[in-house]
């Protein structure tokens, strides 16, 4: 596996998937998320460690392609950099036809330059990354944009559960075809379970990657308006039992009063 590859993303949301399994079961994994990560080595589970190992390989994954789109860009920007640095250069060498002037040097020229950058650890061109400092998740802000933003997501999804700004960055740290598919998902996922109690947090959804794991069919959505349906019944049901019982109540009370004596003709 290739030098590059030996860091291991974890995220505390995975501790509730692995807290499922036994203390010997959560040692196997570990060792298997190591000789994927440092060998690509795929291990022969079945059952519920396997799927909490190929949700964690999935993460793996996909910080190690993030990893390498940041080691292009910032490769990009080095070439930039350098032709730069050579441009101003070019730019301060005096032309062929000044050069055979024989005019002298302009006293100002041995004086100290008071247009010096101030703060040499400053980059001098905004519009040139350095390279230092830069998280994979923000260089994946720039990437993707606002096409598919959190807010209308979070929205859509309706259960606020979680800390809104980690999601956020969990969010944006997706791939473009992620959040096409997430988007596309769960305006389905919420009419399948129309109660929010139902649904996964956000972070578990993420986590879990729900929308690959767990496709949403026809019976589901006719579940969702059952449930809708069956929840209406419940109530005209409920009301209509108050009302037998308020009548035989009044019924029970005209049974109670005495009964009037009729003379015989």
């Amino acid at each position: 596996m290739a030098k590059d590859s030996k860091t291991i993303l974890l995220f505390t949301e995975q501790r509730d998937a692995i807290g499922y399994l036994t203390d010997e079961e959560a040692g196997q994994i570990f060792k298997a998320i190591y000789d994927y990560a440092d060998e690509g080595v795929v291990p022969k589970f079945a059952g519920p460690m396997m799927s909490v190992f190929a949700m964690i390989r999935s993460q793996i994954d996909r910080s190690r392609n993030a990893y390498k789109e940041k080691c292009l860009k910032n490769s990009a920007n080095a070439r930039k950099r350098y032709a730069s640095k050579q441009q101003e250069a070019n730019e301060r060498m005096p032309s062929d036809a000044n050069a055979c002037d024989g005019i002298p040097p302009h006293p100002v020229a041995c004086l100290p330059n008071p247009n010096l950058n101030p703060n040499p650890k400053q980059n001098p061109n905004p519009n040139i990354d350095d390279g230092t400092n830069i998280s994979i998740i923000n260089d994946v802000e720039m990437i993707e944009g606002e096409e598919y933003p959190f807010d209308k997501i979070w929205e859509v999804y309706d259960k606020p559960i979680g800390n809104q700004e980690h999601l956020r960055q969990r969010w944006n740290a997706l791939s473009h075809d992620d959040k096409k598919a997430i988007f596309a998902y769960v305006p389905l996922y919420v009419k399948a379970r129309p109660e929010r109690k139902y649904r996964k947090d956000f972070a578990n959804f993420l986590t879990c990657r729900t929308w690959e794991t767990t496709p949403i069919n026809s019976a589901d959505l006719q579940n969702g308006n059952n449930q809708r349906c069956y929840q209406s019944i419940e109530a005209r049901r409920n009301a209509a039992q108050r009302t037998t019982l308020q009548l035989v109540n009044k019924l029970i009370g005209a049974r109670n009063e005495p009964v009037a004596d009729f003379d015989e003709d």
